[in-house]
C-alpha cells in the first residue's frame, strides 16, 4: 500500500496488478479483502486524510492545494472533499477545530 500511495502522490496511474502477478479483478479482491474497501477508494481516503493536515496547517488558496495533492481541479477536490467530510472545504477550513483532522460539528 506504502508503494500505491507514493505512486498516487506523484500523478503515476496505479497498478497494483504488476507487483502481484495476480489479474487484475483477483488482485482488488484480494486487497479489498485485506483492506476492507477496494483500491481506489483507499487511495482516495489517503489523498483526503493529506489534505485535511494541507488545509489544518496551511493558509494556501484551496485551488493550490488541490493542484498539490493531485486534483485536476478545484471542482473534483471539492466533491471528493463533501464525500468524505460532509462539507465543503472551505467550511472545514472556516470553523476547523484546534485538532488536526476532527470535522467540526
Amino acid at each position: 500500500t506504502a508503494r500505491m500511495v507514493d505512486r498516487c502522490r506523484t500523478g503515476e496511474r496505479v497498478r497494483p496488478e504488476e507487483w502481484t502477478g495476480f489479474s487484475r479483478m483477483h488482485t482488488h479482491r484480494l486487497f479489498n479483502d485485506w483492506m476492507g474497501l477496494p483500491p481506489g477508494e483507499f487511495l482516495r481516503l489517503q489523498r483526503f486524510v493529506q489534505v485535511m493536515g494541507a488545509l489544518h496547517n496551511d493558509d494556501h488558496q484551496l485551488t493550490t492545494i488541490a493542484h498539490a495533492h493531485g486534483y485536476f481541479d478545484q471542482a473534483h477536490f471539492n466533491h471528493h472533499f463533501q464525500r468524505f467530510a460532509c462539507m465543503s472545504p472551505g467550511r472545514y477550513r472556516a470553523d476547523r477545530s484546534p485538532l488536526p483532522g476532527q470535522l467540526p460539528q
